[in-house]
């Protein structure tokens, strides 16, 4: 399966250095130990993910139809637009000009907390028998 990756990049695309790291990862952490196994295979779904998006950089998807950006932007002021001193404003933008320092630092916490629990939960998963 791997080498069908390796030849794929090698004929569509160009083969880069994060691709030979891929492989060197999947195969070390594959066959150096049974949990090291259980983790790769795991985190596989992952890896599947960073082909699918790497192999998006072939055709890009503006190449094929044209981008939607104004379309989408109004479609979210529209949606979860908030009135702020006149103006319909995007939720990023509404906290772009309300922003403190005194919530910065919970959502930087919370952000790093939500990393960690799906993390751990996915390395429990792994090692669970």
């Amino acid at each position: 399966m791997l080498s069908l990756y390796l030849i794929w990049n090698k004929y569509i695309g160009a083969i880069r250095n994060e691709h030979w790291f891929l492989s060197a990862l999947w195969i070390v952490t594959f066959y150096t130990h049974e949990k090291s196994r259980r983790f790769i295979l795991g985190f596989s779904v992952f890896i599947i993910f960073w082909i699918v998006y790497d192999s998006m950089r072939i055709v890009p998807n503006y190449t094929i139809s044209k981008p939607h950006i104004k379309e989408l932007y109004e479609f979210e002021k529209n949606l979860f637009g908030i009135s702020f001193n006149g103006h319909l404003l995007t939720p990023n933008e509404y906290f772009t000009q309300i922003n403190t320092k005194f919530f910065d630092f919970p959502c930087r916490f919370f952000l790093l907390e939500l990393d960690a629990c799906t993390d751990s939960f996915r390395c429990y998963l792994t090692n669970s028998s």
